[in-house]
This record gives structure tokens, C-alpha cells and sequence, in this order.
């Protein structure tokens, strides 16, 4: 198993992830089968990015501060 960081441009203030998710509110959904994570307009429903992100992504997490969202993914089995 290993973790991707990719850069969001999100920021936010001391208040963390509430200010984050205000700021600009994205979610991020791993893809396992296209190897891709999605980003998506909480406001709107669409997706506005697929960003590749290896071999099985498993989950999202954005960091605290808004910055950064990590990526834990896993290999195929061949």
C-alpha cells in the first residue's frame, strides 16, 4: 500500500476543515477500477477532474489545513 499527495489550491484558515470544505467545496472519490481519483463541484454534482492516481486508489482524504489530498492506493494483483 502507498499514499499519493496531490496539490488541491485549496485554502483555508485555523478553523481546519470546515474552512476548507467553505472555501471551495470539492469532493474527492477514488476510482479503483480507472485508477483515477475524481474531483467534484459539491455545489453543482459535477465532476471537474480525473486525476490519475495509480494502481487501485482506495479512498480520498483531504488534509486538514485544505492543502492536500491523500490518496491510498493499492496494486493489482498480476
Amino acid at each position: 500500500m502507498s499514499v499519493v499527495v496531490a496539490a488541491t489550491g485549496l485554502t483555508a484558515g485555523i478553523a481546519g476543515r470546515a474552512a476548507a470544505a467553505a472555501a471551495h467545496p470539492t469532493a474527492y472519490v477514488a476510482n479503483h477500477d480507472a485508477d483515477t481519483v475524481s474531483a467534484s463541484d459539491t455545489v453543482t454534482g459535477i465532476a471537474v477532474a480525473s486525476i490519475p492516481a495509480g494502481d487501485s486508489p482506495q479512498g480520498a482524504a483531504i488534509a486538514p489545513d485544505g492543502e492536500r489530498v491523500y490518496v491510498i492506493k493499492s496494486r493489482r494483483a498480476s
